[in-house]
């Protein structure tokens, strides 16, 4: 298979979409469909994660990180690929395997003449296929379809006005940013207060600011 362009959805539905205004017939096969000159695959949301702090070492472990050694925080923040999750979704669909996937494009980019990035149009749907194609070490050319509306007009109309990507990238740097700050405040939090109350504590940016306006 000689692959002219590859693009690489966020979610299925947004694959799907797509592929109702390429020209040819679609044929799906595991994890992405081939039409015509192009083939177009997908991501689960994130297939990536940042590495806890674990996986840099039982050093970084709950029980081995009192007070005195927080705050903790990676100069290179690593990544991992994300969990599964549960076995079943909601609709009864059996949870995507995201370590599958995330090989499924590596093997799809290592036949790509370019890449076209589908990801929604804001901070998170930049940074999720972005840092697919930093992990398989992908160089090439990159395009970025507006994915704000995706009806077939709005899409036709976007394929034939693709933009270049480089524009787009410090969205991905904002949004990685963002998660490394909220991933170091919530471990350093949590660890820091479960410490001194000797008790399992969550603390997160989100999720603490939105429990004190219910308090009070």
């Amino acid at each position: 298979m000689n692959l002219l362009n590859l693009i690489i959805a966020e979610k299925p539905d947004i694959a799907k979409a797509v592929s109702k205004v390429l020209p040819g017939n679609p044929q799906w096969k595991n994890g992405y469909i081939e039409q015509g000159n192009y083939c177009i695959t997908w991501c689960y949301g994130h297939l990536l994660t940042l590495k806890d702090p674990e996986d840099y070492g039982e050093q970084y472990s709950r029980a081995n990180t009192p007070n005195e050694k927080l705050p903790i925080f990676f100069n290179d923040w690593g990544m991992k690929v994300a969990d599964k999750g549960p076995a079943l979704l909601k609709n009864g669909n059996n949870a995507p395997d995201k370590g599958a996937q995330l090989n499924t494009i590596g093997m799809l980019l290592k036949k790509a003449a370019s890449v076209i990035i589908a990801g929604d149009v804001d901070d998170e749907g930049q940074l999720l296929v972005e840092e697919v194609l930093e992990w398989h070490h992908y160089a090439g050319p990159m395009k970025r379809l507006d994915t704000g509306a995706l009806n077939e007009a709005s899409l036709k109309k976007a394929m034939s006005n693709l933009m270049d990507n480089a524009p787009w990238h410090i969205r991905a740097v904002s949004a990685k940013a963002r998660s490394v700050a909220d991933f170091a405040l919530g471990i350093n939090g949590s660890r820091f207060f479960s410490n001194i109350y000797h008790a399992n504590l969550s603390v997160g940016r989100v999720q603490t600011a939105t429990l004190g306006l219910v308090v009070a």
